[in-house]
């Protein structure tokens, strides 16, 4: 089974008529952000901005700082063509082909790097990154960078995968920030939707 990076599409008659309107340029932690397949809340302290949304299967959020930055990422793709994945195994096979490639494309130093069957979230595979980028760097040496996400086979809609990530960027002079804190606040408060909301809902 290949895994693929696909638009998962769904009947427009899923989408919620009606949205409560709010700054997607001043997003607070503790707002409830409806995406696609799937709504979270975006941890602190700092506030958010949405960079990409509208656009039917991903999210992105972004926090910018002085000497570093977060973003969120969010999207709902479409399985094997063959079908579900019969296993989590199966999953974590293709899985690991997945990031390997996607990985090699971006020509980072890669210090540390994880894919594993999550024990704490069913049904989905927990991943990690930290290395090292010089990919348009204006300052001497290279951004620091570490991702940490849960791909997870999405329990409402037959054989779609809903993968959340959150990512961090920094200065080599920046204060070290661990990230895994964010990253299981966020996990913890992600809810799989069963309809398909687009990327204008929020709920305090």
């Amino acid at each position: 089974m290949k895994f693929q990076r696909r638009l998962f599409y769904v009947s427009v008659a899923t989408l919620l008529a009606a949205c409560t309107t709010f700054d997607r340029t001043d997003i607070a932690p503790g707002m409830r952000i409806y995406g696609p397949g799937a709504s979270f809340l975006p941890p602190g302290p700092g506030r958010w901005s949405t960079s990409l949304h509208g656009t039917g299967h991903k999210l992105h959020l972004n926090q910018l700082n002085a000497n570093d930055s977060f973003s969120i990422r969010v999207s709902l793709n479409k399985g094997p063509d063959s079908g579900p994945y019969p296993t989590m195994q199966a999953f974590l096979r293709d899985f690991k082909t997945y990031q390997k490639k996607a990985l090699l494309q971006f020509d980072l130093a890669i210090d540390q790097q994880s894919e594993t069957i999550s024990t704490d979230y069913p049904g989905c595979i927990e991943y990690s990154m930290r290395g090292r980028d010089w990919r348009g760097r204006n300052n001497p040496g290279p951004a620091r960078v570490a991702h940490q996400g849960l791909s997870c086979i999405h329990p409402a809609f037959d054989n779609a995968l809903l993968t959340i990530e959150i990512q961090h960027r920094a200065e080599p002079d920046a204060a070290p920030v661990e990230l895994n804190a964010a990253a299981r606040a966020l996990f913890s408060s992600l809810r799989f939707e069963a309809d398909y909301r687009d990327t204008g809902h929020l709920e305090r």
